[in-house]
């Protein structure tokens, strides 16, 4: 790649950490938004990331058909102008969380609002709409941003292991946005103040890629390159495997099952972790606002730090990302084993530095000390639990993303189907699975992670799927849930 091909790489990549600094603060608001309307249970929770992630796949998947379809309508060839222009609809769409709350109130009646044992709580016509309304506020602007990532890995599909490099930038920057709304932003300004500065830096940032756009340079760099005849034709053992045309020798190199399958095992189990992380930070006296943002915190964080791991060391393949799927198991369950263990020793810990600082205080009557005491703690003691196993599990969809890009093809279906099954595995394990009973879901979910990385274990990028492999797993699933 020519020097100016590579200085527009790190260009997008950069400003792609910017967006998505700006997408997780546009989660960390919504979060905040809809528990001041709807209070910090699982349910507002399920809302806020099931519609985030949801938009994303869809986004994803229709990506391909989004940009030609503006191309064509606009009569734009460059595709970081259209980049820039999905970036406005981003911010112009995040307004519709403004705009919901100056629907009338007497659309749903003069009282939509029912007494029971002198109780009253909405109907079920206004509580549905209510979250209808708010779904749609998260949706609509959540699909434009899944469009960005696979519009952008193919402006720069000459290049290799470029979505690991570019998924990694862009989840760094959701890491930064996490900690900024949840420790600066909000306390400083407040949640409605946020979304007015992150929706209007995100129109600038789509207004700076629609006015200088510059891949029609790049692409017809790639196609170049890609069309002069080697020097020398290496033997097919010595092509690095993130560069190799194919998704692997034999009779799958040309279609998308595999990737497809591990793709959304990934997703699954990453979206079903998650959900299920929430739950058991609740029991550990969490349930608070900022526990979603610091879980998302923790989540994006490892997916950034697998994702550079799988950028930077391109002879990682999928023997050794198994092995990570049955060591993420393993982290888990010795995390919640010793959950409480670990929260007593701190707190203990805290209460003997007071008794130090101010014995007459902590003899006081009614005097009591827990851990966490505050935000940081609060932070520390997520990332106790969440961050090993999700960074083993994260590694396998950049890891998909590369090998599908290093075959030149377009990710959104990959990109959507990892997403709307990540949605999957959350709903299930945040309002499904609980429903039958709390501490039923909590044991599930070791189920469902064994039975995946089993079936990851018998999946291999040489061979066609058997259709005894998933119904293998789906069946060690299904038996699980009644035993």
């Amino acid at each position: 790649m020519v020097h100016d091909d590579w200085v527009k790489m790190r260009r997008v990549s950069l400003l792609y950490c910017l967006s998505g600094f700006l997408s997780l603060a546009y989660q960390v608001v919504w979060f905040r938004v809809y528990v001041d309307r709807f209070g910090a249970t699982n349910l507002t929770f399920a809302l806020v990331l099931c519609n985030f992630i949801l938009g994303l796949a869809a986004g994803g998947m229709a990506s391909r058909l989004l940009v030609d379809t503006i191309g064509k309508r606009l009569k734009i060839d460059d595709r970081l102008r259209i980049y820039g222009l999905v970036e406005i609809l981003v911010g112009a769409t995040v307004f519709l969380t403004v705009l919901s709350r100056f629907i009338p109130a007497d659309l749903w009646g003069s009282f939509p609002y029912t007494a029971s044992n002198g109780v009253f709580s909405p109907t079920f016509i206004y509580e549905f709409s209510q979250l209808a309304i708010a779904a749609v506020c998260i949706f609509i602007p959540c699909f434009f941003m899944g469009a960005t990532f696979p519009l952008l890995c193919q402006v720069f599909r000459g290049t290799a292991r470029f979505p690991s490099a570019l998924y990694a930038w862009n989840t760094l920057g959701a890491c930064a946005g996490v900690l900024f709304c949840q420790f600066l932003f909000l306390p400083q300004v407040g949640h409605d103040h946020t979304l007015w500065i992150v929706a209007v830096v995100n129109l600038i940032l789509g207004a700076y890629f629609l006015s200088t756009g510059g891949a029609a340079e790049v692409e017809r760099a790639a196609e170049s390159q890609a069309e002069e005849p080697p020097a020398e034709e290496p033997p097919p053992a010595e092509l690095p495997a993130a560069e190799s045309p194919t998704i692997g020798p034999g009779k799958v190199a040309a279609g998308l099952a595999v990737p497809l399958m591990l793709a959304c095992l990934g997703g699954l189990m990453a979206g079903a972790m998650e959900g299920d992380m929430f739950k058991r930070i609740a029991f550990l006296g969490g349930h608070t606002s900022a526990a979603m943002s610091f879980v998302s915190f923790w989540a994006i964080l490892a997916i950034f730090l697998s994702s550079w791991l799988i950028r930077s060391q391109p002879s990682i393949r999928l023997d050794q990302i198994k092995v990570a799927a049955f060591v993420s198991i393993v982290c888990y369950y010795a995390a919640w084993h010793f959950a409480y263990p670990v929260r007593d020793w701190f707190t203990q810990r805290d209460y003997d530095a007071a008794m130090d600082i101010a014995p007459e205080i902590v003899s006081t009557p009614g005097f009591d000390i827990h851990f966490p005491s505050n935000m940081w703690q609060s932070l520390f003691e997520v990332g106790l639990f969440v961050f090993a196993p999700l960074f083993c599990i994260s590694m396998l969809f950049p890891y998909v993303c590369n090998r599908v890009h290093g075959a030149r093809r377009h990710l959104g279906m990959i990109y959507g189907a990892n997403t709307l099954a990540f949605c999957l595995g959350m709903v299930v394990f945040t309002m499904v699975a609980p429903r039958v009973n709390i501490f039923y879901s909590l044991k599930l979910i070791f189920v469902l992670m064994i039975a995946g990385a089993g079936l990851l274990w018998t999946i291999y990028e040489d061979r066609r799927i058997a259709i005894w492999q998933p119904l293998a797993a789906l069946g060690f699933f299904v038996l699980g849930c009644f035993l």
